[in-house]
């Protein structure tokens, strides 16, 4: 189907595939084909200003960088969605762009800066009502907490 949204001329399907096949790339581990197809992925969304589209592009090139243990990269990529998800005033997308952050800056062994961005975060879970992401926050941020010795009395 890319190659025939290509020869059709019809960007914005052929960018929308690429990020679907960028998915499968990703779960097979093939994180360097995933990236080059999120990378024209972006290219196009960014020509076309495709906001949301774009933003779930670099989402997904963040959950890549954060497999293969290139943290800032994630983290960075992470900032540019939620200032897009800001602008389109979706709230599940800015708090999941905070957990995320959180989540990287865990593994990353920087527990101050994930408690930062999950107490950033948590708020916005809350006011969403969303039982099932404010239980992701409160799971990180102890998490978080215990990693970064501040529940000790």
């Amino acid at each position: 189907s890319s190659d025939l949204f290509q020869e059709v001329g019809d960007s914005i399907e052929y960018a929308s595939v690429l990020n679907n096949l960028a998915g499968i790339y990703y779960v097979q581990g093939n994180y360097q084909r995933a990236l080059e197809n999120l990378l024209i992925v972006i290219g196009i969304q960014q020509r076309y200003d495709q906001t949301l589209q774009l933003s779930r592009a670099l989402n997904n090139m963040a959950l890549i960088y954060k497999k293969t243990n290139q943290y800032d990269k994630a983290i960075q990529m992470h900032k540019q969605a939620i200032l897009m998800k800001e602008k389109l005033h979706d709230s599940t997308g800015i708090a999941t762009g905070y957990l995320n952050i959180g989540s990287a800056y865990f593994e990353n062994e920087n527990y101050k800066e994930s408690s930062n961005y999950l107490k950033k975060g948590l708020p916005i879970a809350v006011q969403l009502n969303d039982d099932m992401l404010v239980c992701q926050f409160y799971i990180n941020l102890g998490m978080s907490l215990i990693k970064e010795d501040s529940l000790k009395n």
